[in-house]
């Protein structure tokens, strides 16, 4: 095979491909990127070495690249129809939400089992313009890996003008966050004094300048202090 023609079968390799790409897509349904599942992306991660591998190796021919395609896109579509009829096979492959913040309170066992960190719930409560833990009366993360809010009544039309800052994640001082306030160890300390607990009592504490502290420790009791 000579240079040239080498190309033209790695062209036309190149595009089978994509069309295999696009048959996977259309078997996956129409879903907005953040509707994407893990399992979607292993679809993808094998699929993408299928078509790197095939072509790179010149010893693999365009039917047998075929043939792979389409025994993959079968076993997706078959896969895809077995967790639709069966919610138990669906909860196992795919997981289902899991609610991390309930009547106020996040749920530290809940937290722990998802690997998910304060300062990461942080970040994606700031995303939907949330500032503020005490904002939050129910928030379940989802399978697609987004987090879904009810805030609270009392809340709902409360308008704090300042962000609040995490200081206390997992009864560890956030330093930075206590760097830019300017105020050191001690002063938690004392206002913890006051409910009866010392920093490493303290799963999560934020503190607002307008309107005080938001604390809850493990046994999630939740304090708030001015």
């Amino acid at each position: 095979m000579d240079v040239m023609t080498e190309y033209l079968h790695m062209a036309l390799k190149l595009v089978v491909g994509l069309i295999g790409v696009i048959i996977v897509i259309r078997l996956l349904g129409k879903k907005e990127m953040a509707q994407v599942t893990l399992l979607d992306f292993v679809y993808a991660l094998v699929l993408g070495g299928v078509i790197k591998d095939a072509m790179y190796d010149p010893a693999v021919t365009i039917p047998q690249m075929l043939f792979v395609l389409a025994i993959w896109s079968a076993l997706i579509y078959i896969f895809e129809k077995l967790t639709q009829k069966s919610g138990v096979l669906r909860h196992v492959i795919k997981g289902k939400p899991v609610t991390i913040v309930k009547d106020g309170e996040m749920l530290y066992d809940q937290m722990e089992r998802l690997n998910l960190e304060i300062e990461e719930l942080s970040e994606l409560l700031r995303e939907q313009g949330i500032f503020s833990f005490r904002e939050v009366n129910y928030a379940i993360f989802e399978n697609s890996g987004q987090l879904t809010v009810l805030k609270k009544r009392s809340e709902q039309d409360r308008v704090v003008d300042v962000p609040s800052y995490t200081l206390i994640a997992d009864g560890k001082v956030i330093d930075y966050e206590l760097k830019e306030l300017d105020r050191d160890k001690g002063w938690i300390e004392e206002s913890l004094e006051g409910i009866g607990k010392r920093i490493e009592d303290v799963y999560f504490a934020e503190w607002n300048p307008e309107i005080g502290w938001h604390i809850q420790d493990y046994d999630n009791n939740s304090y708030d202090l001015d």
